[in-house]
């Protein structure tokens, strides 16, 4: 498990992605504020520094910071060097 202090510059609607890569599937799961966020990650991308953003989700939060935590049970997570939320 590990979590991330994130901070909203605006009230709205966003679009989550993740920069990761995956030689196999490695679904986890990302919560935000204790509530979920999504199931993601689960798509491979090549290999395992074949880094790409994929889109996860979006999400509707209030300005301010929140935690986005991010777990797996039963293995390692894939291997993720970015995360990106987008106002849309």
């Amino acid at each position: 498990m590990a979590k991330y202090q994130i901070a909203f510059p605006a009230t709205g609607n966003y679009d989550f992605y993740v920069e990761y890569a995956a030689l196999e599937s490695r679904p986890t799961e990302f919560q935000m504020d204790m509530e979920l966020l999504a199931g993601t990650c689960a798509a491979t991308t090549g290999g395992w520094e074949a880094f790409q953003f994929m889109r996860q989700g979006s999400i509707g939060v209030a300005a301010g910071v929140h935690t986005l935590q991010l777990r797996r049970d039963g293995g390692a997570i894939p291997h993720i060097r970015a995360f990106k939320f987008v106002l849309v």
